[in-house]
């Protein structure tokens, strides 16, 4: 992870969002490019997506039907290393996963001290805070469409709200070692 902080200042007319997760129908690819299609006016608002997976093909031709061409780019599977160039050259970490335990793609996007738009839900729900990042409470797929489109447009007009999320993700992220867990729980049952 790096070892100093990396100040960034993303605007509206130029916001980098990135989403690095495997192409399954739980990870919520088709959600993302919703939220996209709502933000298609926003042509500065853009998306990379890392991965690859079964469902890559749905969302390249849901790229097409929506006319995102020119937003969504689609790296496909690379090695971690580059992955760090991502992280490293992003604003925003995008994660819409429907259901997962501990994603480890949010500690290492925070490492990099992005900022995180995810719902409130499973481990991205324990592991974001108001402080590291935005948790979009779950109700009908019209509202958390529109409510993570806002999250986005929100955070990139608001450079100081921004700032202080980068900074405490990189914070929040950096805590994250063994020797800390460790030293947690040997303190909790001491």
């Amino acid at each position: 992870f790096p070892s100093k902080f990396i100040n960034r200042f993303p605007r509206i007319d130029k916001i980098k969002l990135l989403w690095v997760v495997r192409f399954l129908p739980r990870k919520g690819i088709l959600l993302t490019l919703e939220v996209m299609h709502v933000l298609k006016s926003y042509s500065g608002i853009t998306l990379t997506i890392v991965g690859d997976g079964p469902m890559r093909t749905v969302a390249e031709l849901k790229v097409h039907e929506y006319g995102l061409q020119d937003q969504v780019t689609f790296v496909g599977a690379v090695p971690f290393s580059e992955v760090r160039d991502y992280y490293a050259n992003h604003d925003v970490f995008f994660f819409t996963s429907l259901r997962d335990s501990g994603p480890s793609q949010l500690i290492e996007a925070m490492a990099f001290n992005l900022p995180v738009v995810t719902l409130d839900l499973h481990g991205q729900g324990q592991i974001i805070s108001p402080e590291t990042g935005i948790k979009i409470v779950i109700s009908t797929p019209k509202v958390v469409v529109q409510q993570l489109a806002d999250a986005i447009v929100d955070l990139s007009n608001d450079p100081k709200r921004y700032s202080d999320l980068s900074r405490a993700a990189y914070l929040f992220a950096k805590k994250q070692t063994w020797k800390n867990k460790i030293n947690a729980i040997v303190a909790r049952f001491s």
